[in-house]
C-alpha cells in the first residue's frame, strides 16, 4: 500500500511525475476530487479552493474562506487518504503532513529557475521569457507564503523530503523509475506501528474537523490525541472551554465520529474553576 506525497515547482515535470508513477503502479493520484469535497464543506467555489491552497487567492477569497477552516479540512482529506493507501498526493501540504510516517515516501521535483521559465514559456504560450520568469518566481513566493502560513516552515526545505529530483538531466521517467526503486526500500514498506500511527493521525484530524463543522463545537480551543498501540478508537480531549455543557457537547461530537468508541474527556471548564470562589461571595 505505497503512499508517496509529492511537491513540485512550476515547470519542474512534477506532474508528468505524478500522473506517470501513479499509472505504472496503479495508484489513485489525488486530483480534483478533493476540490469537490472541499467545495462541499466550506460552500466556496472549486476555483476558490485552489487558489488558497496555492497561496493565490484574492484578498476577497481570504477573507471569506476562513482559511483556517480550510486548510483543516484538508488534513482531514490527506490524512484519510493516506491511511487508506495507495494514493500519490501532489501538493496540498502532505509531505509536511505525513513526514511523521516511516513508511511515507515524501518526493520533492525541481529544476534551474531559467529552466522551468523556459518550459512555462512553451506550456502556456508565452514569448517573453521575463514574464515565464516572473510567473515562475510568483507561484514558488505563493507556495512559500501558504506553507509558511499553515505550517511555519519554506516548503522547499531539503530536510522535508526523502528524494529531492533535479529534472534538468533526466527526464520525467527516469524519475519515475528512481521513485519505483526507493518503494523497494524495506525502510518504506508500512509496519504495524506507522499504520497505527497513521490511523491515529487521521482520526484525530477527523475528530478535529468534525468540531469545527459543528456549529456548537465550532470555536472551541480543543485539540485531539488518538491512541496509537493499544486501544487506537481511545481519544482525549484537552483544552478549555466556558461551561459542563460545552464540555460535554465536544464529547458527543467525538463520540459521533467513525472508528471512536471511547473519549477521555480532559477538557477544563472555566466557569467550574471560578464557580467556587463566586459561591462564597
Amino acid at each position: 500500500m505505497p503512499v508517496i506525497a509529492m511537491t513540485r515547482e512550476l515547470g519542474s515535470l512534477g506532474n508528468e511525475v505524478a500522473e506517470g508513477l501513479a499509472k505504472e503502479l496503479g495508484l489513485k493520484l489525488v486530483r480534483h476530487e478533493l476540490i469537490e469535497r472541499l467545495a462541499h464543506k466550506t460552500r466556496l467555489p472549486a476555483s476558490a479552493i485552489l487558489r488558497c491552497i496555492d497561496g493565490r487567492a484574492t484578498l476577497f477569497e481570504r477573507l471569506r474562506a476562513d482559511l483556517d477552516r480550510l486548510y483543516l479540512y484538508a488534513e482531514e482529506e490527506i490524512l484519510g487518504l493516506a491511511a487508506a493507501g495507495d494514493v500519490v498526493i501532489r501538493g496540498w501540504g502532505a509531505n509536511h503532513l505525513l513526514r511523521s510516517i516511516s513508511h511515507v515516501l515524501c518526493v520533492r521535483v525541481c529544476a534551474p529557475l531559467e529552466l522551468r521559465a523556459a518550459r512555462v514559456m512553451d506550456v502556456f504560450g508565452l514569448d517573453d521569457i521575463a514574464q515565464a520568469r516572473d510567473k515562475v518566481r510568483d507561484s514558488d513566493a505563493a507556495c512559500d507564503a501558504t506553507m509558511q502560513r499553515r505550517f511555519g516552515e519554506l516548503w522547499h526545505q531539503a530536510a522535508r523530503h526523502d528524494i529531492v529530483l533535479n529534472t534538468e538531466h533526466v527526464d520525467a521517467g527516469r524519475c519515475i523509475a528512481q521513485i519505483k526503486r526507493a518503494l523497494q526500500f524495506p525502510e518504506y514498506q508500512p509496519t504495524p506501528e506507522s499504520l497505527a500511527r497513521m490511523r491515529a493521525l487521521s482520526l484525530a484530524a477527523q475528530i478535529r474537523a468534525a468540531l469545527r463543522q459543528e456549529r456548537t463545537t465550532a470555536n472551541f480551543n480543543v485539540s485531539v490525541e488518538a491512541r496509537r498501540n493499544d486501544d487506537p478508537g481511545h481519544v482525549t480531549l484537552r483544552g478549555t472551554v466556558l461551561d459542563e455543557s460545552e464540555r460535554r457537547a465536544a464529547e458527543i461530537v467525538a463520540l459521533r465520529c467513525p472508528g471512536v468508541h471511547a473519549v477521555d474527556n480532559r477538557l477544563l471548564s472555566m466557569w467550574s474553576r471560578f464557580l467556587p470562589q463566586a459561591e462564597k461571595r
